[in-house]
């Protein structure tokens, strides 16, 4: 293992720093990027009791994109027929049975956080818990 890391130390210290760099985007939408760095940022802070709202006008981007994607995680099915309304900004999605809460934690259902429906009231939870996985189907 030390003679690996060693190797590493070496190919990393005689490689010019320009063979490093990216000049690429990461694959896939502008949305999923940003969400990526939203719900990922979240499932590490929220666990660790770290306090933080991203911008509002993030987080509705990423829910603008994950509430019209079933891309990777299938956001687009899990709130079908639900009608999403944030608490603490003026936006909305659907119709159907209401779920509404602070617009992080809408993002997070969207994504199958188990933590996000805590934050969250309104008739359609129950629905909503029921098409996350791994979470029971009761309220």
């Amino acid at each position: 293992m030390h003679q690996a890391l060693a190797h590493l130390l070496v190919l990393a210290t005689q490689t010019p720093p320009t063979e490093f760099e990216d000049t690429t985007a990461p694959p896939g939408p502008v949305g999923s990027w940003i969400g990526e760095m939203v719900v990922h940022g979240a499932d590490i802070r929220r666990p660790l009791g770290l306090s933080y709202i991203p911008p509002v006008q993030t987080t509705m981007q990423v829910a603008d994109f994950y509430q019209s994607s079933n891309l990777l995680i299938g956001s687009r099915k899990c709130i079908e027929g639900l009608r999403l309304v944030a608490t603490d900004t003026d936006w909305s999605h659907g119709s159907g049975a209401g779920v509404s809460g602070p617009m992080l934690s809408l993002v997070l259902a969207m994504t199958g956080r188990a933590a996000a429906p805590a934050d969250l009231s309104g008739d359609g939870v129950v629905q909503l818990r029921a098409r996350m996985p791994g979470l029971s189907k009761a309220a």
